[in-house]
């Protein structure tokens, strides 16, 4: 295969899901404070932070500090607490990291249910004022229809997590209504043949006059690439470095 030729869909899925399970049984490697932008990664249900870790790695080359939210759960690491609760832990850890940064205020991508927790950490507990941008990847925020599986049925009565994020759940309803702050930039990055969090579930909506909330198609990749894949990782970086320059030019951070 030359350079510059890209693999094939199905070779370039294979090694990304065996990439992103692998690293799912990694343990996370703290990075180094910094000065540099601050970001704050938050994971999937039922997964790890190892899972970000291919992440992390692109965003310290590309002059980021990249963090990871621990939520607990299964066995004290796998993301299944549910939305409220886990948004509390990851309240004290961006409180903590943005106190450290030059302008109070950081960052965060989240994956899936990560995206969820980051946003009511933003509408419904003043994370504003600690979050200047959020990215999110195939996250449910108009529920997903994944969690209503019938095969998921000792899963569902297991995990808050999972019953917070089914279609029309209380805490998806609740979140729907509540404004995104216009203060907090925020970039839903979806793939519409995700077949977790497919169009129009990983869609925000978006009130008349709003410019902080924008919907990214990435393409056709599957719910594990959003994480992992370098093409979309452009769009992320290119989503951050959005959010980071607006909340420079309008807030002066």
């Amino acid at each position: 295969m030359s350079e510059n030729r890209k693999p094939a869909p199905f070779v370039r899925w294979a090694e990304n899901t065996l990439n992103f399970y692998w690293h799912n049984f990694m343990p996370w490697k703290e990075q180094p404070a910094s000065a540099l932008p601050a970001v704050m990664l938050v994971h999937s249900w039922g997964s790890t932070p190892g899972t970000m870790s291919v992440l992390a790695r692109r965003l310290g080359v590309d002059g980021f500090a990249p963090s990871c939210a621990r939520l607990g759960g299964l066995a004290k690491t796998f993301n299944t607490n549910g939305v409220e609760a886990s948004a509390s832990l990851l309240a004290l850890q961006v409180k903590n990291l943005a106190a450290k940064s030059p302008s109070g205020r950081i960052a965060i991508v989240g994956h899936s249910l990560g995206g969820v927790i980051a946003r009511w950490f933003v509408s419904a507990m003043g994370g504003a004022a600690f979050v200047h941008t959020i990215v999110t990847l195939g996250s449910p925020h108009r529920g997903s229809p994944f969690a209503l599986k019938k095969r998921l049925f000792l899963l569902r009565r297991l995990s808050q997590g999972l019953r917070d994020i089914a279609p029309d759940s209380p805490l998806i309803t609740r979140m729907k209504q509540m404004q995104i702050p216009a203060e907090t930039y925020v970039a839903s990055i979806y793939s519409p043949v995700d077949t977790y969090c497919p169009r129009p579930y990983a869609e925000i909506e978006i009130p008349p006059g709003a410019g902080n909330i924008v919907n990214v198609d990435a393409g056709d990749y599957s719910h594990e690439e959003l994480v992992i894949d370098e093409g979309v990782y452009s769009l992320i970086r290119r989503e951050l470095e959005i959010g980071i320059n607006r909340s420079v030019a309008t807030f002066k951070l």
